[in-house]
């Protein structure tokens, strides 16, 4: 997980003021019945989060996990999608377990521009488990500054 966070994270391009926190939308189910996997995904983001930041972060700016608990609701799951990417100003998304609330919130990742990283739904048709379906190839090279394509 720290691997793959931190990947993406120096692919994604950096323009706000150095001091200014990266956030990352944390979307799980952290009550209810899939809280278990919920909770374990989310303490490994937490996990990789303080080890990046222990390292002084990404091109010196910390992380700040935004996590919101999906409940394990499609439902709820579009509308958290929808705060992280209007009003929370997430650059990326790391979660998602139930298969439903991954494929329901997707697209509103996608529309934003914002890369959503998949942790544990595997249902045919999911993020994780289709690679024709929904995915975007992203190439980050040491040479050359990484471009941003969100859509305003």
């Amino acid at each position: 997980m720290y691997r793959t966070l931190r990947l993406l994270l120096l692919c994604l391009p950096l323009a706000a003021a150095a001091a200014e926190a990266l956030r990352i939308g944390v979307p799980g189910p952290f009550t209810g019945g899939s809280s278990p996997m919920g909770i374990s995904m989310r303490n490994g983001i937490r996990l990789a989060a303080a080890e990046i930041n222990r390292q002084g972060g990404i091109h010196g700016r910390p992380l700040l996990l935004i996590e919101r608990d999906d409940m394990g609701r499609s439902d709820i799951g579009i509308r958290i999608a929808r705060e992280l990417t209007l009003h929370q100003r997430v650059i990326a998304s790391v979660g998602f377990v139930n298969s439903g609330v991954a494929l329901a919130s997707q697209g509103h990742y996608q529309q934003a521009g914002i890369p959503a990283i998949t942790a544990v739904a595997t249902a045919p048709g999911s993020p994780s488990s289709s690679r024709r379906r929904n995915t975007r190839s992203t190439t980050c090279s040491a040479s050359r500054p990484p471009t941003r394509n969100r859509r305003r």
